[in-house]
Order: C-alpha cells, then structure tokens, then sequence
C-alpha cells in the first residue's frame, strides 16, 4: 500500500501554496475511513470521560471542592436552564428567545449572562425527544469531544497525513484543562476554531462553495456559543486570516476575496443581532466595562499569569506532548513547505500573550502587551474579565506542532507503521493526562423526582409568574430555582446570572410579612404575580404557624405536597407601581433618572461598626451616613444601574493597594435634598493587619460625585485573628 503521506515529499505548486489534500490510493473510500476515525474518538471519549456515561440521565458530573464550590454548582445550573430555554423559545417563539422566564418583569433575561445559543444543534435534539434537559447536557458534552478531535483531525490531514492527524485531534481535544471545564459546560465547545481553519484554508485553495458555507457556520457557531470563545474566534481570525492568505496569495482571485467578504458579513450580522441585548444592557449599566477605572481581577497581570502557568504546566498537553511540539519546533519546516509549523508557532505564541492580559507579569515587572491595542478597536472586548481563557489558541497550535512532530517521524515509514507510531504517541498523550481526580456526580431532579410544585404549574398553564419563599440563600439555591423551572416554564421572580438587576431582593424584602394582608397588596401594586410556592418546612416557627391560619382576600390555597403548598393570587392592584419596577426614566419613588448638576454638595460619615472587632474571614459590617446638600434630590432607588446614584468601596492595605476587587452597594431609597440616609456595607474581612476602608458616591455613567462636591470617605481600621 502506499504511505498515505508520502503527497508532503511531491512536488509543489510554485504559487507558494500548501499541497491539496493526499490523493485516495486505497480502496477503502474516504468517508468510510473518516467514519472509523470519528468511531475511534468516541470510544477514547467513552474511556476518558468514565463512569459518567451510566449516569447520564439523571447526574451532573463536575468537581465540587473548595470554597467556590456552591458558585460551580449555581453555574452548572444556570448552564442546563439557559439551553433548555433556548431551545423551548426557539421551538415556539422565537420572537421572545431572549426574554427568558427569570428575573420577572425584567426583559431580556437570558441576556443577564451567556446565551449559549451555539450549542443548540448539540443540545436540542436530545431534549425535544426526552424532555430532560440533564441528559441532553451530557450527551452535548459527549458529543464536543469526538467532534473536536474529527475538526482537528480535518485540519491537519490536508498538510500532515492521516496518521499524525489523528494524533493531532487526540491531542487537541483531550486534555486535562477540558476535563475539569465543567461546571462550565460552555467553555467545553471548542470544536469549531480547527474546522474554521479548515475551511478557510479549504475556500481560498479550492474555491469550492461547501467551504465558504462551512467556514460562515463554523466562525457563527462558535461564536454563538459563549462571549469568551466569541472572542477568541476574532483573535484567532485576526492572525490566521492574514496569514493564510498570504500562504495562498497567488490563488488569490476576486471571487475569494468576495466570500470571504460574504462570508464576514454573514456572521457579523449573525452576531450583531445577538449582541444587541447585551448593547442595550450594557447602555443601562447591567453589564460592566474593565477600562482602567474598574478592573476585573482576571485582568490584573500576576493573577492572569498564574492561570495561563496552571494551564501550561498541569492542564495542557502534557510533558509527552510538549516533547514532541519541541521536536516539531526544530523539525517541522520541512513538513508541506513549512506552513503546518509557521501557524502551530504563531497560534502558540500568539495565543500565550492574548492569555496574559493587558499587561504580562514578570519577575521584573509589567511589561506592555499588544492586548492593550485591541480593547478600543474590537466592540464589547473590554467587557472580558478572564483573558486566560484565550488558552485555547495555544492548545491549537501546540497540538497543531504535535501532529507536525509526529509527521516528521513517519514520513518514511509504511502506512501500517505509521499509524502503529501513531497510536502509540496517541496513548502515551492520553494515559497521563487521564490521571486526574475523578469528577463528583451529583444527582439531580428529572422525571418522577420533579417537585409536585412543578407539576401543578406545569398542568395549569395559565403563564402568570411565580414567587417562591422564603427567599432562596445563597447563587446555588437561586440557580437551583431556575432549574426547576424549566419543568414547568411559567415566570419567575428569583433566577442567577452574572449580572443581574436587583429587584428581587426588594419583592422578597415585602414578601417575607406574607400572608399578611399589606404585604400582599404592596406585592401585588409592585409586580404581577400570580402564584406562591411556600416551602413552610424551610420557615421559622413563627412564620410558618401563620400560613396555617386565615388568609386574606385574593390569596388562596391550591394545592399542597408535604411542607410545600402552591397558592393562587387574585388580589388586584390599588397603587400600581409596576411600571416603575424596572423603570429607565425614574425611581421607585417617582424621580426623574437624569444626571446630576455640576454642583452636587454632599458629605459621606461613618456611623458605626454592627459587627466589632472585625475578624478574619468574617462577614463584616459597618452603618455609613451619607448626605445630600443639594437642592434636587438624587436618584439611587432603582433596580437599572445606569445615572442610579451609588456607592463604590475598596479594601486597601497600608501602600493603598486595592484587596481584591471594588464592590458596590446600592442604595435602598433616593437622597433628598437636605436629608441623611443610613446604609449598612458588608464585605468579607481580609487576613489579619491595617486596612482602610475607601468609600465614595458615583453616579453610574455620569460621573463620581467627587467632581462636584461630595469627597470621599476612608476609614482606618484592623482585622484580627479569627477567634475559635
């Protein structure tokens, strides 16, 4: 039999392009060999991915340690409602993909964190069939690792030959840092960035039509499925477009040039139409820029450091497959021409500086990053937090030089010997990576275990939206309600995503006096909700002694299942406040949302400590006075951020260095003129020293009230030891 890549030793086109694909001399035809290699991932993907096959239908599998482990959970949770909503809207209203049924009455819902929406032709066919949105997750998990490693696979086997292609998807998609994605299933969909190379390399040589479709789909799918893979996409783009097509530059025509165009445009449109919810979000202040005057700790250089450290050196290829990139790094040039190793090369490097930030951390200091260039000239690219997510890139050209190694060492060899050099590189890739901890499975509720709550919505359909008490504790407990919604999908009042409005807290803050009469009617002037799910078992004594006796008017039973009981609202408005719940124009109390005047004198003081003397790790809190001595009133009391007077404090140690990220905290009533508000602040204590506490008022968008009369405010204080 011929040697399958004996094609990279056969002379050249002079044009400077990369050879086509190796010519088929054997008589087992491509799409049946490509079958089996697809067979032959799955069952890898089987084996690495073990025992969470026989748990599918009913566990989520993730690990579950440490102290953000509740946060890991509420993700997971937010993750299987987002698709399941996606799908549910797409399949009868599309019109309304965006409003999701949490967070009511805000709009835009599903914007408040990640659509998805890429993963839908992954996720949906499995849950249109089984109504289990646990399965279909883990099956579109599944499903990521064989198509990722084929992509790959693709992409190399046009330059490389099959059987260091094959070690090349392997490498690409099976890899410590993927096994331990989840909670963050989102982050898993990877699989596209190889085939959009293929593609595109595939359009300019060939010019077939398929490739351009397959290259549009490919670019819009992964970018549909998360804001950081969006991201990355462009990153990537940015530097493979230029140079792939100075690779093909004598095939280069007007028609090329034009699908690639239309190609562009096509997702730039996809995208844009996406994005704007997150436009008009971002435009009232639900979603935050890292533009210098705030900044995310993702993007504080040691911090980005360390994760892109953690992913090279324990979540990557792995000691095995670095070798072999090294080797491919001396070796490769050879191999087609030296394209393969020029893209693996600068895919690496180029991918390990995106990851580092804005600045790159050094043992000597900071030093400039050309990331800092693109924060004004992409759109939204100032809204990404964790730029050592951008890893991805690099994995692609590391595993890109790994397959160029293993094409260096067979070239030569017969096909049979190839492919025996080639599985046995694949194993000894894989068999260090796989030993890893094995992941938690948590169980969770579907079928028969769904809450009867659930059920009883789910079979009276009358889409009026539902409050649940007692307030849930916690972003796993409220992700956990989201959840639980998608067996029944009436609307909402609790919910979690990254960002968020805030009127929640304040419909549970009147909630919380039900059964009462007054509570009830100041509940319903405020928001349009139509029935209560009342864990009484999770209630205090007192509270739930009152649920058993008489309810007033317009509240009544409906059905109960041991502590949980469903009742039915039928009270009616008296002071319709409603449409200002979620008001752009004014507060609560009826202020007009505008910016302030150039003068705004006020004053911040300290009132005092509620909890003293401050301890380590302890949830601390001090009472802070804060005055208006203008003669308008501030607007603060509202639940969109955007010209909401707030405050912004800061931990900072003895040199003034902020600890941690600033935090916010809104205001529970507007300032009126010549008046004092009280407000309790709430953070975590550092370790054990000298602080000050750094406090100042700003209007969201506008401007910090420094600049027009209200300084800010820092108090000293110490932090002790925990006490026993």
């Amino acid at each position: 039999m011929v040697d399958e890549v004996q094609p990279m030793r056969r002379t050249e086109p002079t044009s400077g392009a990369s050879p086509s694909a190796p010519i088929n001399t054997s008589p087992v035809p491509d799409w049946v060999r490509d079958l089996l290699v697809v067979t032959a991932y799955a069952l890898v993907a089987i084996w690495w991915i073990w025992p969470a096959p026989r748990l599918w239908s009913d566990h989520l599998v993730f690990e579950s340690q440490g102290e953000l482990a509740h946060f890991g959970r509420a993700d997971a949770y937010l993750i299987v409602w987002a698709l399941s909503w996606v799908t549910h809207a797409i399949t009868s209203n599309p019109t309304k993909l965006f409003d999701g049924n949490t967070f009511v009455p805000a709009p835009l819902s599903l914007a408040f964190s990640e659509h998805i929406i890429g993963y839908f032709p992954l996720f949906a066919p499995v849950y249109s069939i089984s109504g289990n949105p646990i399965l279909a997750v883990n099956v579109m998990a599944f499903l990521r690792y064989p198509l990722g490693a084929f992509f790959m696979y693709l992409c190399a086997r046009r330059h490389l030959g099959r059987p260091a292609a094959f070690v090349t998807g392997v490498a690409f998609a099976f890899y410590a840092g993927r096994y331990f994605a989840p909670p963050h299933y989102h982050m898993l969909g990877t699989q596209y960035f190889p085939l959009v190379i293929f593609a595109l390399e595939e359009w300019l040589d060939s010019g077939k039509p398929s490739a351009a479709f397959v290259l549009a789909l490919g670019v819009a799918l992964q970018c549909l499925s998360s804001v950081y893979l969006m991201y990355a996409m462009v990153l990537m783009l940015v530097l493979v477009t230029p140079l792939a097509t100075w690779q093909y530059r004598e095939r280069l025509d007007r028609r090329r040039v034009l699908g690639l165009l239309l190609a562009g445009a096509t997702v730039v449109s996809v995208i844009g139409l996406v994005m704007w919810p997150y436009l008009v979000l971002r435009h009232r202040g639900l979603v935050p820029s890292y533009d210098g005057s705030r900044t995310s700790i993702g993007l504080v250089p040691w911090f980005a450091h360390i994760h892109v450290r953690r992913y090279l050196l324990h979540q990557g290829i792995g000691i095995f497959g670095y070798l072999l990139a090294a080797f491919g790094v001396i070796l490769g040039g050879r191999i087609a021409r030296g394209w393969p190793w020029r893209l693996g090369l600068c895919l690496t490097i180029y991918g390990i500086i995106m990851s580092l930030g804005p600045r790159i951390w050094t043992s000597y200091g900071e030093i400039w990053s050309p990331y800092s260039l693109l924060l004004g000239a992409i759109p939204g690219f100032s809204t990404v937090r964790m730029p050592a997510r951008f890893t991805v890139i690099a994995h692609l050209g590391l595993s890109l030089l790994v397959g160029v190694a293993i094409a260096v060492a067979v070239r030569r060899l017969s096909t049979a010997r190839a492919w025996l050099v080639a599985g046995l590189c694949a194993l000894v890739i894989l068999l260090p990576a796989r030993s890893v901890p094995e992941l938690v499975a948590h169980r969770e509720l579907v079928g028969d275990s769904v809450r009867d709550v659930d059920r009883w919505l789910a079979r009276n359909g009358d889409g009026r939206a539902a409050l649940e008490l007692p307030q849930a504790i916690g972003a796993e407990e409220n992700s956990r309600r989201g959840y639980l919604s998608t067996f029944h999908w009436h609307p909402i009042v609790d919910g979690y995503a990254a960002n968020a409005p805030q009127h929640g807290r304040r419909i549970h803050w009147i909630a919380r006096q039900l059964p009462a009469e007054v509570a009830l009617q100041e509940l319903v002037d405020l928001i349009d909700v139509g029935w209560l799910i009342v864990h009484r078992g999770a209630l205090p004594p007192l509270a739930r002694s009152v649920w058993n006796g008489p309810l007033p008017d317009g509240l009544e039973p409906y059905a109960e299942s041991g502590d949980d009981a469903l009742y039915k609202v039928s009270r009616v408005p008296r002071n319709d406040r409603r449409s200002l719940l979620l008001s752009t124009t004014e507060t609560l109390e009826g202020t007009p949302i505008t910016p302030l005047e150039a003068a705004c004198p006020g004053r911040i003081a300290f009132a005092k400590w509620n909890d003293a003397p401050v301890k380590q790790g302890a949830d601390s809190r001090a009472t802070i006075t804060m005055e208006n001595r203008s003669s308008s009133t501030w607007p603060a009391f509202g639940f969109y951020p955007r010209h909401l007077v707030h405050l912004v404090g800061a931990i900072r140690d003895a040199d003034g260095h902020d600890i941690g990220d600033p935090f916010d905290v809104p205001i529970r009533a507007d300032l009126h003129p010549f008046a004092a508000t009280e407000i309790q602040i709430r953070f975590t204590a550092p370790a054990p020293g000298s602080y000050r506490l750094h406090l100042e008022l700003v209007q969201n968008g506008v401007k910090a009230l420094r600049d027009c009369g209200v300084p800010p405010f820092e108090l000293d204080f110490v932090v002790d030891e925990p006490g026993p």
